[in-house]
């Protein structure tokens, strides 16, 4: 995780997309472009002053004096850098005396400048800038509309966020073109200058059904995140954080899980669209899981309607396997999309679960001691377990010949 506390202390949370889907990027694994379709009213694609208003309004009163703001997308960048000055100082405006705004940020970096980075710098902004490696894995999938690879405007977009000192953290989507380069996609962000680091894995189905050709199984993606373990422990513990360790640490020694994926309940996480849309989660934005307007009903209490709840009685209530699994008490059966059957509507067995248990059995011992030794205030890794520096090769000079 940032140095900067993204927690809210409301009873939800809210992932807001101001201008809906519309992004500058045409990525082939995106699994939020479909959503311009529900929307084809180029008026419910740019959030109005009447929405923002209201949303900022409820986030504020019910955040209980710490109020987390998370804009995605789409591109949210597209919205300009004027909607974030309106949206900060209705924040400010909004907030009772002693009241706390924090505000992240998702993009894909393409419009990032110095003066993105001097304002994000400014607010304290936290950003999550995604790239997916070298450009031989990360342009397979993240292309613009004319089909041109979009590599080297993000790593210029990285590059700005370091000189300005912005937080930000480098989201990596795990596909078929990178899933069999963990430790390689890692190592790369590290070089480049990343020091936190997140891995969302592609499990997506169309609406007949068919998983698409980039999401990645189970075996697979357990694979890749034993090779980023291997390829962060023990040398960049404490330097580099990896969120998915960070959870099972926070797991493992009994401490709440600050993922969603990890957490024992679901059904708070919600999405709200331009229009003032709400939707049970940024996964599920479909017709059926609509809550409805937060300009006619209040978010607190959207939140408890079917959709939410349907959610949670599919996160409370994992597949059989579940209750006899050593670590089901660390990921409660996973996100509930990654069981989800679109064409049934029902929730199945998790895809990803083979995966979490190559993980579970590979890393959590050591991952559990890290845990335990940042609880008691210690070095997370003892001093004989550190890779030792290796002594620098001198090269053998050239003998001098004698003048005869």
């Amino acid at each position: 995780m940032s140095s900067i506390e993204t927690r809210s202390m409301a009873p939800y949370s809210v992932i807001t997309k101001p201008v809906s889907a519309v992004c500058n990027l045409d990525c082939d694994y995106c699994y939020y472009s479909r959503v311009l379709d529900m929307y084809p009213d180029p008026a419910d694609r740019k959030m109005s002053d009447q929405v923002l208003e209201s949303f900022t309004q409820q986030v504020i009163e019910d955040s209980g004096g710490r109020a987390v703001f998370a804009w995605q997308g789409g591109e949210p960048l597209l919205a300009g850098l004027e909607f974030f000055e309106k949206a900060l100082r209705m924040q400010r405006r909004l907030s009772p005396p002693g009241y706390v705004c924090m505000n992240t940020i998702q993009t894909n970096g393409i419009l990032l400048d110095d003066e993105w980075c001097e304002f994000l710098k400014k607010n304290h902004i936290l950003v999550g800038l995604s790239v997916d490696g070298p450009a031989t894995v990360h342009d397979v999938n993240r292309v613009d509309h004319a089909g041109k690879p979009s590599h080297e405007r993000v790593m210029k977009g990285f590059r700005l966020l370091k000189k300005h000192g912005v937080d930000f953290n480098a989201l990596v989507v795990v596909s078929q073109a990178n899933v069999g380069h963990g430790g390689k996609v890692f190592n790369y962000l590290v070089d480049q200058g990343a020091t936190w680091i997140q891995f969302i894995p592609c499990t997506e189905c169309r609406d007949d059904g068919r998983v698409t050709s980039h999401s990645v199984g189970g075996p697979e993606y357990g694979d890749f995140l034993c090779s980023v373990f291997d390829a962060w422990y023990p040398k960049h513990v404490g330097t580099v954080s990896v969120r998915i360790f960070e959870n099972i640490a926070q797991r493992a020694t009994g401490g709440p899980p600050e993922l969603c994926v990890f957490s024992p309940t679901c059904g708070n996480a919600v999405v709200l669209e331009a229009n003032g849309d709400l939707y049970a989660c940024d996964h599920f934005v479909y017709d059926d899981y609509r809550l409805g307007s937060i300009l006619e009903t209040p978010i607190r209490d959207l939140v408890r309607r079917e959709p939410c709840q349907n959610l949670a009685r599919a996160k409370i209530n994992p597949p059989e396997k579940c209750h006899t699994c050593p670590y089901q008490g660390l990921c409660y059966g996973g996100c509930p999309k990654g069981r989800f059957d679109p064409v049934t509507r029902t929730f199945g067995d998790a895809v990803l679960c083979e995966g979490y248990m190559k993980l579970f059995e590979h890393a959590y011992e050591p991952i559990q001691a890290i845990g335990w030794r940042a609880v008691r205030g210690e070095p997370l890794v003892p001093e004989a377990e550190m890779p030792k520096a290796q002594p620098k090769k001198s090269r053998p000079g050239r003998k001098k010949r004698r003048k005869r």
